[in-house]
């Protein structure tokens, strides 16, 4: 079996060539094992009564479709008190299996559909469910064989609450007043120094030297052209008359002072 070395913590596999083209219903089940290997694997205090109905059917040549919906129980430590908290998990998702190097237009169906969608939330115990609806990756088909088990933990870990609260527990700042007013809060002093009189203006976006430079590149003094003289052979500005032997195009027109 593919899956017999570094086996995942909740594996399932199945064989590819067992599916057909009509859908095969399947219920998982986490043994008590399996619960306390995900549970260190996704950092929680404890996960209860995995249960998944999976229901799989062949799409193409290389590659297969499920339909998942799956509940587990999640004890997590509250983010204020620290405290265990008890949360049921659900999700509910499509993902399409295909093998590597094959596009994910797999089939009419798949383009159809796309690579999958999912709906998922982390609820109370009274078991309502919260949906989020986008698209995913196509899940791999090795040696033949698709594993649901471990989709499933991958997305019950995506649908697990990052930051769990307890009931009723609410998250204060530190050094905020009873009322909750802005005024005790972190930034009751940048409040009181933006309604000072004379305060110094922020630019609005930071300029670059570079950037200053090329602005300033008209601000240099352009250099004198010069020329030769035709008569002397001395430097003159064009088109005027040569200070040093006093003519212009080839006549004098002022009389040349010796130094």
């Amino acid at each position: 079996m593919p899956f017999a070395e570094n086996r995942p913590e909740f594996s399932r596999p199945v064989a590819l060539a067992s599916l057909g083209e009509q859908e095969q219903h399947r219920e998982y089940v986490a043994t008590a094992d399996e619960c306390a290997a995900l549970a260190r694997r996704f950092s929680v205090l404890g996960l209860e009564d995995l249960r998944a109905s999976v229901w799989l059917r062949r799409r193409g040549a290389d590659g297969a479709r499920a339909r998942v919906k799956f509940s587990a129980h999640v004890v997590q430590s509250c983010v204020v008190t620290l405290e265990p908290v008890r949360a049921l998990v659900q999700d509910a998702f499509e993902l399409a299996f295909l093998s590597p190097g094959v596009p994910p237009g797999l089939s009419s169906g798949d383009r159809a559909g796309g690579a999958g969608s999912r709906q998922s939330g982390t609820v109370a115990e009274t078991g309502t469910e919260s949906e989020l609806v986008g698209g995913e990756q196509p899940a791999e088909v090795i040696d033949g064989v698709i594993d649901p088990g471990e989709v499933i933990a991958e997305y019950l870990s995506l649908a697990i609450d990052p930051y769990p609260r307890k009931k009723g527990v609410k998250l204060e700042m530190p050094g905020a007043g009873e009322s909750g007013d802005d005024e005790a809060g972190p930034f009751a002093a940048l409040k009181q120094w933006r309604g000072r009189a004379g305060t110094v203006a922020v630019p609005k976006k930071k300029v670059s030297k570079s950037r200053r430079d090329q602005r300033r590149s008209h601000d240099a003094l352009p250099r004198a052209a010069s020329v030769e003289c035709g008569n002397c052979g001395e430097l003159k500005r064009p088109h005027h008359v040569c200070p040093s032997c006093g003519q212009y195009n080839d006549r004098e027109v002022v009389e040349a002072t010796e130094v």
